[in-house]
């Protein structure tokens, strides 16, 4: 089986492949990171890649008092991920959260969503 494994996938043709997945997520983050309209938004440097440092403090049971550390570090607006970021700025609320607002609530959102309508799961006008 090895033998046939050889012929159809060529170590030079695996390693080729794998040299070109590891290009692709690397392109990938770092446009993420210098297009992103986040950007300019502090915090940590791994949260302009990933969000696997949050799992990490999560698991630790530490992420709240992180996160709270880096809004007394970093002002009211701080970046936690690639697409996410937290906002400690109680004059914000209703801006963000306001069934008219401009900010469209992420997926986990509807993930609480038991069909119900509510203004705590609704991610839209409609």
């Amino acid at each position: 089986m090895d033998e046939h494994l050889r012929v159809l996938f060529p170590p030079s043709l695996v390693k080729l492949a794998l040299v070109l997945l590891i290009s692709v997520c690397i392109a990938y983050s770092v446009q993420q990171t210098f297009c992103s309209p986040l950007k300019s938004i502090p915090g940590p440097a791994l949260a302009k890649f990933t969000n696997l440092w949050q799992a990490v403090l999560y698991y630790r049971g530490k992420q709240a008092s992180v996160i709270r550390h880096l809004h007394d570090r970093h002002g009211p607006v701080v970046r936690l991920g690639p697409h996410h970021i937290s906002v400690n700025d109680r004059s914000l609320i209703k801006t963000i959260y306001s069934l008219r607002g401009n900010y469209i609530k992420s997926e986990w959102y509807q993930a609480t969503d038991d069909h119900t309508p509510v203004l705590f799961s609704t991610r839209d006008e409609e």
